[in-house]
């Protein structure tokens, strides 16, 4: 009898287990029916925490891998995003492909990007579409391997950021180079245009954007007939195309070129090319793409050279929002000269300007002497003055900041306090990079791997301090211009 009830109580028992695994499953099934849902929706931080967990018990699921890789990769988790991506790939997934090809392409990986962006288009689930597409972000990212093989030597001194609005009021040109506007500003206009107009030193020319009755920019002349405009003539192919071209610069030779454009031989949104006028005919010459680190795969426009004070200027959006952009300031050279004989997460490094005074070649005290050239408006500041004082920080065209006791209050102080730290520690750690670059450069095999992960480890953290130290001086920025205003 007692057998029997305990072999009852045995069977009820494995009733309750298989109802409760039963029970487990169908929540389990129904979750990841959850997570698929907000993943479609483009919900995918929350998508995320859901896959996640399901991929604890099945590391190993190319789906599951494709999912939560692609979640991570749209929240910001990149590095982490490739490893399940990878595994995903190994099935032949199609978002693997193409998301491992964007994830590539945006670390400069330029030729692992071709390749997996050459398998996506392959693959017959692709749409004419997407595959239209990438044959384009393919041809982009040919033209970016090139040009990452010959990246120029260029000092940059400085670099500013800036509402992407006002951007032009920053580039402070000597009378005889001409002058640089607003389109609306210029013309008086509100018409919204995104564009710019040079106007030469005799004010009898002016080469400027404007749309070209689509939706796309090309860039027009136009000359001064006694107190008016003249008919306005737009530049002709090579200079202009089917893409947008915008906002040229005319060197004060007459015949040098620069513009932006977004179209061929662009590798990412607008890149900055040089043309120079043929006099014979009054034509152009085909535009060169001016090249890294000028052009990066974000948007990239407005190259301005002043040759009496020896300085140029150039904008990007690279790593910043949208309304945002960085002003970059160098020292033009004579002659283009390219980086040779360097590491590849060098060359990357120098490309993406990772760190400005990586590309310097002169002292600090230099740099600040001619930063402080460039600001007419100000009181000029001696070599002796500028020597024994900690730093410059120029805030605006009325303003340079060269002590904590400038600041309006102790809030804004406090902020440029941490700035000062920031780059204090950013500055250090470029010392340490440059020190096992040159060690990298003279060691065995066995030495150079073990330098080049701790250099990985290094641009790792050098990228949090560039990061950190932006963000803190456009928060600066912000408090001190808009303190009792």
């Amino acid at each position: 009898m007692t057998s029997e009830m305990d072999e009852t109580m045995k069977i009820k028992k494995l009733h309750i287990l298989i109802i409760m695994f039963g029970c487990v499953l169908s929540g389990y099934t129904q979750t990841l029916e959850q997570a698929k849902e907000l993943f479609k929706n483009g919900a995918f931080a929350q998508a995320k925490t859901i896959f996640a967990q399901h991929i604890k018990s099945k590391p190993k699921d190319a789906n599951l891998n494709q999912w939560y890789g692609v979640c991570l990769y749209e929240t910001g988790d990149r590095a982490i995003a490739e490893k399940h991506l990878l595994i995903a790939a190994q099935k032949s997934i199609p978002e693997a492909f193409r998301y491992l090809g964007e994830y590539y392409f945006s670390n400069y990986r330029f030729d692992e990007a071709i390749n997996q962006w050459n398998k996506y288009i392959t693959l017959p689930l692709v749409s004419t579409e997407y595959i239209e597409m990438y044959k384009k972000k393919i041809t982009k990212a040919e033209t970016a391997s090139r040009l990452l093989k010959g990246v120029v030597k260029v000092e940059i001194i400085d670099s500013l950021i800036v509402n992407k609005e006002d951007f032009l009021q920053y580039y402070k040109l000597s009378p005889e180079c001409g002058s640089l506007k607003k389109f609306d500003t210029y013309f008086r206009s509100q018409s919204g245009n995104f564009a710019s107009v040079y106007e030469n030193e005799k004010k009898d020319r002016i080469y400027f954007a404007s749309k070209n009755g689509k939706d796309d920019f090309d860039i027009f002349s136009s000359d001064k007939l006694i107190d008016t405009w003249g008919e306005k003539n737009r530049l002709a192919s090579p200079v202009n195309s089917p893409n947008n071209e915008n906002f040229p610069y005319l060197l004060s030779d007459g015949t040098t070129l620069y513009f932006a454009s977004d179209g061929e031989g662009s590798m990412g949104g607008y890149d900055i090319f040089a043309t120079r006028l043929n006099l014979s005919d009054n034509s152009f010459l085909t535009p060169e793409n001016v090249g890294m680190p000028f052009n990066s795969t974000a948007n990239d426009y407005m190259l301005a050279i002043d040759e009496q004070l020896k300085i140029g200027w150039f904008a990007s959006d690279r790593n910043l929002p949208s309304e945002k952009v960085a002003i970059y300031i160098f020292i033009p050279r004579e002659e283009k000269v390219v980086y040779e004989n360097l590491p590849p997460s060098q060359l990357i490094s120098l490309a993406m300007l990772k760190s400005i005074r990586e590309s310097w070649q002169s002292d600090q005290k230099s740099y600040k002497t001619i930063l402080q050239s460039i600001n007419n408006s100000t009181e000029a500041t001696s070599d002796q003055e500028v020597a024994k004082n900690d730093f410059i920080f120029v805030l605006d065209d009325n303003r340079i900041l060269k002590s904590l006791s400038d600041c309006k209050n102790a809030e804004s102080a406090k902020l440029l306090n941490q700035w000062l730290s920031t780059k204090s520690q950013l500055e250090a750690l470029s010392d340490i990079l440059d020190k096992l670059r040159r060690e990298y450069q003279n060691a065995n095999e066995k030495e150079k791997k073990r330098i080049s992960e701790i250099i990985l480890t290094k641009e790792k953290e050098s990228d949090e301090f560039q990061q950190k130290l932006w963000d803190l001086e456009f928060r600066f920025r912000e408090m001190e211009k808009n303190i009792n205003n």
